[in-house]
């Protein structure tokens, strides 16, 4: 029995793995852009010397921020080379192709959390927690929607254009192997909208 992660993946999971390989170059990006400013949060006089124990957990999300942004740059960089002009992908090279934007939204997390906590260490009050808890309504709304966007994806006609086209295609294809006897439609655009 073959390994299940070397198995091709189909059409719609490649339009996936297509568009996370286009948006490399935009990881990289925004990659530098966090981390960036990480190092610069930490040049904050309040972090020489420390002596506050929420700004060293502060510190430690920053540090954690500018590792991750680093590493995620330096995995979109090594999958960007690996991946340029693949016809076709398995479900190795899928899972593979999410780690820089997984990698990056934990820097971007990280960052979040060392801003919330420097903010927490300067303003002991109701504002830290108004701060707080809009973020985290914030970072809520997020999950929920890459989870609809997810949700979303795996509809038929879901991916958009390129997947109706492909779809169409079989249609089309179906319907000349079939004969003149057999009618199959193509689905039209405005069907797949939410």
């Amino acid at each position: 029995m073959a390994d299940p992660s070397t198995r091709v993946i189909g059409k719609g999971s490649f339009i996936v793995f297509q568009r996370l390989t286009r948006f490399y170059k935009t990881f990289l990006i925004l990659s530098a852009l966090v981390s960036a400013l990480s190092i610069s949060a930490l040049q904050f006089p309040e972090f020489h010397p420390i002596d506050n124990d929420l700004l060293r957990v502060a510190e430690g999300f920053f540090i954690s921020s500018t590792s991750t942004a680093v590493i995620a740059a330096m995995v979109g960089t090594m999958l960007l080379f690996r991946y340029e002009g693949y016809q076709e992908a398995t479900r190795k090279d899928l899972i593979l192709a999410w780690t820089p934007l997984i990698i990056l939204d934990w820097s971007i997390v990280s960052f979040l959390g060392g801003i919330i906590t420097w903010y927490v260490a300067h303003n002991p009050n109701f504002r830290s927690w108004l701060v707080g808890a809009s973020t985290g309504v914030l970072l809520a709304f997020a999950m929920w929607l890459s989870a609809d966007m997810a949700i979303a994806m795996k509809r038929p006609g879901g991916l958009g254009k390129e997947e109706l086209d492909y779809l169409n295609s079989l249609a089309e294809n179906a319907a000349e192997a079939k004969g003149p006897h057999v009618v199959v439609q193509p689905l039209p655009a405005a069907s797949v909208s939410d």
